[in-house]
């Protein structure tokens, strides 16, 4: 067992929550996470208000909560009170500065998360008051993810929450997929991690089995990196061509290759908290005093 303050804030049996930065990341997804003792959240994207309620409706029972686009929130600040409304487990904002929503959400007993892929950022959320910061490295399939890869921004993002004399959470998110991954992310500083591609792969997904079987192909050469339209310089996400959802090039995350096979996400998750705690104590058996 891995316990970290994340795991007690949220009473978890495994310290790892559902990126909700892609459409695959769905209710069903989501529900069945939290079902198995990690943190589900559901991806809002574009979805309007009737089918958000019903991804309310089908998951009501489900300790689970909400990934939203902060530039969506600014077009329609009445999505922010629906949300709240379904009495989520936290609310995620990706994608720009929290600061005008974060006491709003607080106020209604609610924990925010919010996406950091810079310095600057992850210090205007800290000064917002935000509870938990996912340091998102460009590794990642989801949109919003900079420059910085995963293993050096988490550290430095570290480093300023310690600055901060706060008691602000740190999750790791950006090519995220086994428990090497994991264990690494908490020897340097996170409270828990961020997936979304692991999950993916498993019996829960809104994949197909042939998609599923594509992806499990994979190897991180095979995802490279797109580049935002009109901003050729900026990392936005890493896709493959072939196992869309909606489209062709439905993005998978750079640890797409160490992917093998796709149980359920119960097994997923018990296999890579175990195996977590095996290497950190294998780790501390490497320290001579």
């Amino acid at each position: 067992m891995i316990d970290t303050h994340f795991n007690r804030m949220f009473g978890l049996l495994h310290p790892m929550v559902l990126a909700p930065l892609n459409p695959a990341s769905d209710w069903r997804m989501a529900a069945a996470v939290s079902d198995a003792g990690g943190l589900g959240l559901i991806h809002v994207g574009n979805l309007d208000f009737t089918a958000l309620r019903g991804c309310y409706l089908r998951t009501g029972k489900d300790a689970v909560g909400w990934g939203v686009d902060i530039l969506r929130l600014e077009h329609e600040p009445e999505l922010l009170d629906q949300l709240l409304g379904y009495r989520p487990r936290a609310i995620l904002l990706y994608g720009g500065d929290p600061s005008p929503f974060v006491e709003k959400i607080q106020a209604k007993k609610v924990p925010v998360i919010s996406v950091v892929d810079t310095i600057d950022l992850a210090r205007k959320a800290i000064a917002a008051g935000v509870e938990i910061l996912a340091a998102h490295g460009n590794g990642s399939a989801g949109s919003g993810s900079g420059n910085r890869t995963t293993m050096a921004l988490l550290p430095e993002v570290a480093d300023a929450i310690y600055a901060s004399h706060t008691e602000t959470l740190l999750l790791c998110s950006g090519g995220i997929t086994d428990a090497r991954n994991i264990a690494a992310a908490l020897i340097m500083g996170a409270d828990g991690v961020m997936m979304g591609t692991r999950f993916w792969a498993s019996q829960e997904t809104p994949l197909q089995q042939g998609q599923v079987n594509a992806l499990m192909a994979l190897s991180g050469d095979d995802v490279p990196v797109l580049p935002e339209v009109g901003e050729s310089n900026k990392v936005i996400k890493r896709g493959w061509r072939g196992i869309g959802l909606c489209d062709a090039s439905q993005p998978v995350g750079e640890g797409v290759g160490l992917i093998h096979n796709a149980p359920a996400v119960e097994v997923i998750l018990k296999s890579l908290t175990h195996k977590a705690s095996r290497l950190m104590t294998h780790i501390q058996r490497k320290v001579v005093e």
